[in-house]
């Protein structure tokens, strides 16, 4: 679909003109979406704003193995592209960029089985991010009637982020309960989480390092 436009401006700037498109198309293995946008040359102050009159959006994949996804718009100073590979239940390959910045980083899975989700798994991290080696893992583990997620991560030998996630749940009562502590660049940014279904009741509580607390019911 293609949609050219054009606006006369009463004020006497001019005519404004551009065009829209989007596409979707399925070619071989790969389906592909596409939205772009463009502008013709233009004096006056434009009524399709600068920040989206310049742009193109791009989706693929083979919804098994590939993705990558394009973003960009010399107005707000984008260039991303995003590249996903990956073996099914093994790995995961991610290279995201933008202009000279970029982060590169290998998920390996171990022990986890989508057909039966008991919550044990674990999911190594290694790359780079921004030029810096960055390493960590994500695990889940069981204890009795309580999931246990444990996030870790460090960049450029250093502790980046830290999540323990605490869960348990009861299908029959329709109740739930996470609890998580959470450590960010090193425990600069610290807290507590508590996400709490029970007689139809939510409770969101969020408490930070210094014991300050937001809470919603």
């Amino acid at each position: 679909m293609v949609v050219h436009y054009s606006m006369v401006h009463s004020d006497g700037d001019g005519e404004e003109k551009g065009e829209l498109m989007v596409e979707r198309k399925h070619t071989g293995n790969l389906w592909t979406t596409t939205l772009k946008t463009t502008a013709g040359a233009f004096g006056g102050k434009p009524i399709i704003p600068a920040a989206i009159n310049n742009m193109e959006v791009k989706l693929e994949s083979d919804r098994k193995t590939k993705f990558h996804a394009k973003y960009v718009n010399p107005t707000k100073n984008r260039d991303i592209h995003i590249d996903v590979d990956r073996v099914p239940g093994k790995s995961a390959h991610v290279v995201i960029t933008n202009g000279a910045r970029k982060h590169d980083l290998t998920f390996k899975v171990g022990d986890l089985n989508f057909k039966n989700m008991d919550g044990v798994f674990n999911i190594a991290i290694d790359g780079t991010s921004l030029g810096e080696p960055v390493h960590g893992k994500i695990s889940g583990s069981k204890n009795g009637d309580v999931n246990v997620v444990q996030m870790e991560l460090e960049k450029g030998n250093k502790k980046f982020i830290q999540i323990d996630t605490k869960i348990k749940k009861n299908l029959a009562a329709m109740s739930f309960e996470a609890r998580t502590k959470y450590a960010i660049l090193g425990g600069k940014i610290a807290g507590k989480v508590l996400i709490k279904l029970a007689d139809n009741v939510l409770t969101l509580k969020n408490t930070d390092g210094e014991s300050n607390s937001i809470e919603l019911i």
